[in-house]
C-alpha cells in the first residue's frame, strides 16, 4: 500500500531525518519535515529565487503554520501597492494573469504578525498564460453545460464526419466496437453483487499469493466492465453506421452500468479504505455513464448509479479531507494526489445530480487544477519513473477531457503538462524500448497511451513527439479527443533539445541527435526524492543507451510493490550503475517508507553544448551517514560519442569503493581492466582513465533475474581500500579507441583530451 497518512508520532520523527541533508530553512513557511509540500530541496515556498515563473499566474504555495486557521498573503511589486487575499489553505491560485515586471510576496498566519520572509519571482515573456476563473464561476460554467458534459459540444455522429475526421479515426471506431462487441460474449460477467463479498473473502489460512490473484482478478473485472459502460455509452452516441457491428450499445452500456451499480460500497473489495483505485473507478464510470446517456436511462437507474455514486464519493471526500491525511501539507501519498483528480471530475459530472457535488467541487477542482502533480515542479516530469509517468499520463486521458468539457478549463494547456510532454520524449524517446528510473523499469515502454496525451497538448515539441512515433493512439481516447486534435493545429514541429535538465526531480538526458533513432542517450539522475515511494536507491546513477539497444541497463525485476526482494536487490544502488562500497552497501531504501525522501540527491551542475554536456549531482545525503562526500560528474562527449565519468568519494572509515555496471549481455575482457559490452551492432568499451580500480563480476540470486532476459553484474573496485576515491571512467561507445591524455591544468584542475574533444577535470 502507498503512504496516505502520516501518524504524529513519524510527523515528530521526521524531524530529525530532515537534519540528515542540505537544506535552507528561511522560516515557518519551509517545512522541516521531508514528505511536507514545501522541503527542500524538493520544492521551497513558490514562487521563489526571484526566478521567471513557467506559469502566470503562478500558484502561491507554502508550508502549514502550526495552530493556523487561515493565512493573509501579499503580493506587489516595487511601484504598486500589495494585493491582499485571506485563504484557509496554504496555497493560492491568482484567478489573472499578472503583469509583466518583478514581484515580492509573504503571508502569515490570520490575526498574528508571523510574517514570512520576503521572496521574491518575476513574471516575463516567457511566461505562458494559464487562467483558472474563481470556484463559483467554474461551476456556474458546469451546470450550465448542455449533457454530455464530458464530450465536445462540436462532437459528432459518424455519419457527419469530414473526409478528413473520418481518415484519422475511422480506424479507432472499428476497433473500439469490436472490442466491444467481443466483450459481451467472451469476457467474465461480473459476479451477482451478493456474490462478490464471498468472491474477496475466502476461507481462513488463503495463501497471500492465492489472495493476491484474487485481488487482481477482481480489479481486472470492474476495470473492465467500467471500460465497457464507457465504450458502448460512447458508441450509442456516435451511432456508428460499419456492417457487422450488430450490437445494441445503449443495451450493453445500461448492463454493465447495472453491475456496477450492484457492487454495494460496503462490500470488503470494493470499499474505498480496502481498495481506493476500485472504488474510484467505479464511481467515475457510473457518473460518465449518467452523463452519456442521462435520457436514456429510468428514473429508477438513474437514481441506482447516482446513488452508488454518491455513497463512494463521499468515501472519497472525507478521506481527503480527513486532518490526518493532511493533504495539502502532505501531497506524497500517489494514491491520494491521484483521487483527488477523480473527485474533481466525479464532482463536476455530478453537479446538479447529486446535493453534495457542489461540496465536493469546491474542496477538489480548483485545487487539483492548480497543482496536478506532487511528483515534479513547474517544468514537468515525474519523479517516480517513466513507467508510473505512463500510467499516470493515463489517467489524466480518463479524467482531465471530462474537466475540459464541462468547466472550460484545459489541463492540457497547462504549461505543467507541455513539460510532460517534453519528459516523455527526453526520457521516453522515439525508438527506445524500456523503461527507467523507478519501479517497473524494465518493462517496455506504452508508446500508445503517452502519444495519445501528447496529441492533446498543441507545442512544436509535442508535434515533433507525435509524428515521429509509430504507436497507433489509444482508440477510446481519440474518439472523444476535439478534432482537430490540438497537436494537429502546429504548424511546425521541432525536436526538444539534445541536452535537457529537469531540476525540481533532478533527472537530466544528453542525446547525441533526437531526430536520430539510432542515437546514443545518456541517462543520470540525482533526485530530491530520493529513494521514496516508487523511487530507488539509484543517486548519481547513469543508463546508457545506444543505437537502439541497451548497453548499461538497470537490473532486476519489480514481483510486488515494497517486497523483501525489492529491498533486498531492485530499490539498491548495486542493481544500478552508481557507486557502493565494501561488498554493495549503498544507499538508504528501507527505511520507513516516509523516511526515504530524505536519503536524496541533486543535480548541483548543468551546462550543455554543442560539442560537450555536463551534469553534475550530489548523492552524499542518499547514503545516510557513511559518506561525507558522493559526488559524480558526467561528460557527454557529442563529437566522440563518449562518456566521461568522475566520481569523488569519501567517508570517516577506510572503505573499499565499487562502480558498478550491468548489463543485458555477458562482459568482454578488454584493454588493461577494462570490459567491452556488446549487444548486437551496438558496442561501449569501458575503462579507468586513471587505473586505481580493477574489474570483477558478481552474481545474484537467480530469482532476482527478469523474465525479459539475462543480466550481468560487475564493478570496478578501488585497488587499495581508503577514506576517499577518485573513479575517472571512459565509455567509449562505438569502441573508436580515441587517445587519451590527462594532464595538470593548474588551479583549475586537469586537463582531459580524448580523441578531439578537451575537459577539465576540476579539483
Amino acid at each position: 500500500m502507498n503512504f496516505d497518512t502520516i501518524p504524529l508520532a513519524r510527523m515528530c520523527a521526521a524531524m530529525a531525518i530532515a537534519c540528515a541533508y542540505p537544506q535552507a530553512h528561511a522560516d515557518w513557511a519551509q517545512s522541516t519535515e521531508v514528505i511536507a509540500v514545501r522541503p527542500a530541496p524538493v520544492n521551497p515556498p513558490a514562487p521563489f529565487a526571484n526566478k521567471a515563473q513557467v506559469q502566470n499566474p503562478p500558484a502561491f504555495a507554502w508550508s502549514r503554520a502550526s495552530g493556523a486557521a487561515s493565512y493573509e498573503l501579499e503580493y506587489w511589486t516595487p511601484s504598486t501597492d500589495p494585493v491582499r487575499v485571506n485563504v484557509v489553505r496554504n496555497w493560492y491560485l491568482p484567478p489573472n494573469a499578472l503583469e509583466i515586471g518583478t514581484y515580492m510576496w509573504r503571508v502569515r498566519p490570520v490575526g498574528t504578525n508571523q510574517w514570512t520572509d520576503t521572496r521574491t519571482f518575476s513574471i516575463d515573456a516567457s511566461s505562458q498564460t494559464f487562467e483558472v476563473p474563481d470556484s463559483d464561476t467554474l461551476k456556474d460554467i458546469a451546470k450550465n453545460r448542455t449533457m454530455p458534459r464530458m464530450l465536445p459540444e462540436q462532437f459528432s455522429i459518424q455519419a457527419d464526419w469530414s473526409a478528413a475526421m473520418a481518415q484519422e479515426r475511422a480506424a479507432a471506431l472499428t476497433t473500439v466496437a469490436a472490442d466491444v462487441k467481443w466483450r459481451i460474449t467472451e469476457m467474465l460477467s461480473l459476479a451477482k453483487a451478493e456474490d462478490v463479498n464471498g468472491f474477496m473473502t475466502p476461507e481462513p489460512g488463503t495463501s497471500a499469493e492465492t489472495l493476491r490473484k484474487l485481488n487482481t482478478a477482481m480489479g481486472q473485472r470492474i476495470q473492465t466492465a467500467a471500460h465497457q459502460l464507457e465504450a458502448a455509452a460512447l458508441l450509442h452516441h456516435l451511432k456508428p453506421t460499419a456492417a457487422g457491428f450488430q450490437v445494441d450499445f445503449l443495451a450493453e452500456a445500461i448492463e454493465r452500468g447495472n453491475q456496477l451499480a450492484a457492487l454495494d460500497k460496503n462490500f470488503t473489495a470494493v470499499t474505498y479504505t480496502a481498495q481506493d483505485q476500485l472504488s474510484r473507478q467505479i464511481a467515475l464510470a457510473l457518473i460518465k455513464g449518467v452523463d452519456l446517456l442521462y435520457n436514456h436511462l429510468d428514473e429508477a437507474t438513474r437514481k441506482r448509479w447516482l446513488a452508488n455514486v454518491t455513497d463512494r464519493t463521499k468515501q472519497m471526500h472525507a478521506a481527503l479531507t480527513d486532518p490526518k491525511n493532511a493533504l495539502d501539507q502532505y501531497p506524497f501519498g500517489s494514491h491520494a494526489t491521484t483521487n483527488i483528480g477523480y473527485l474533481a471530475a466525479i464532482a463536476t459530472l455530478s453537479l446538479t445530480h447529486i446535493d453534495e457535488a457542489d461540496a465536493w467541487f469546491d474542496f477538489a477542482t480548483r485545487g487539483y487544477i492548480n497543482s496536478i502533480s506532487a511528483w515534479s515542479g513547474p517544468e514537468g516530469g515525474f519523479a517516480n519513473g517513466t513507467a508510473y509517468a505512463q500510467y499516470t499520463a493515463e489517467i489524466y486521458l480518463n479524467v482531465w477531457p471530462a474537466l475540459k468539457q464541462a468547466t472550460g478549463v484545459d489541463l492540457f494547456k497547462k504549461p505543467w503538462s507541455a513539460g510532460f510532454v517534453k519528459y516523455f520524449a527526453e526520457f521516453m524517446p522515439p525508438g527506445s524500448s524500456n523503461n527507467m528510473f523507478g519501479d517497473e523499469h524494465e518493462l517496455k515502454h506504452n508508446f500508445a497511451m503517452v502519444k495519445s496525451f501528447a496529441s492533446r497538448v498543441a507545442t512544436p515539441e509535442a508535434a515533433w513527439y507525435v509524428r515521429n512515433n509509430p504507436a497507433t493512439q489509444d482508440s477510446l481516447a481519440l474518439l472523444q479527443a476535439p478534432y482537430p486534435l490540438p497537436v494537429n493545429t502546429m504548424p511546425n514541429a521541432v525536436a526538444p533539445p539534445n541536452a535537457a535538465l529537469f531540476q525540481s526531480i533532478g533527472w537530466a538526458a544528453m542525446h547525441s541527435d533526437l531526430n536520430n533513432t539510432a542515437r546514443t542517450s545518456l541517462f543520470f539522475k540525482s533526485s530530491p526524492y530520493g529513494s521514496y515511494n516508487h523511487s530507488h536507491g539509484d543517486q548519481n546513477s547513469i543508463v546508457l543507451r545506444s543505437g537502439g539497444k541497451p548497453l548499461l541497463i538497470e537490473a532486476g525485476f519489480e514481483d510486488a510493490y515494497e517486497s523483501a526482494m525489492g529491498k533486498a536487490w531492485y530499490r539498491t544502488t548495486r542493481a544500478h550503475n552508481g557507486v557502493t562500497f565494501d561488498g554493495g552497501k549503498g544507499q538508504i531504501v528501507d527505511a520507513a517508507a516516509w523516511k526515504n525522501m530524505g536519503y536524496n540527491g541533486a543535480i548541483t551542475g548543468f551546462k550543455p553544448g554543442a560539442d560537450v554536456d555536463f551534469a553534475q549531482g550530489d548523492a552524499v545525503a542518499a547514503y545516510g551517514a557513511e559518506l561525507t562526500t558522493a559526488r559524480r560528474q558526467v561528460w557527454y562527449l557529442r563529437g566522440q560519442d563518449a562518456v566521461v565519468v568522475r566520481d569523488q568519494l569519501a567517508g570517516a572509515m577506510a572503505h573499499s569503493f565499487e562502480w558498478n555496471v550491468h548489463a543485458a549481455v555477458d562482459f568482454e575482457p578488454d584493454v588493461g581492466s577494462g570490459v567491452v559490452i556488446r549487444n548486437g551492432d551496438s558496442v561501449v568499451c569501458i575503462r579507468p582513465i586513471v587505473e586505481n580500480a580493477t574489474f570483477q563480476r558478481f552474481v545474484v540470486d537467480p530469482a532476482y533475474t527478469p523474465k525479459t532476459g539475462p543480466e550481468y553484474h560487475g564493478a570496478f573496485v578501488s585497488t587499495a581500500r581508503g577514506t576517499s576515491a577518485d573513479f575517472l571512467m571512459l565509455l567509449d561507445v562505438g569502441c573508436k579507441r580515441p587517445d587519451v591524455t590527462l594532464a595538470p591544468g593548474g588551479d583549475a584542475g586537469r586537463v582531459l583530451t580524448v580523441g578531439g574533444s578537451t575537459i577539465t577535470i576540476p579539483k
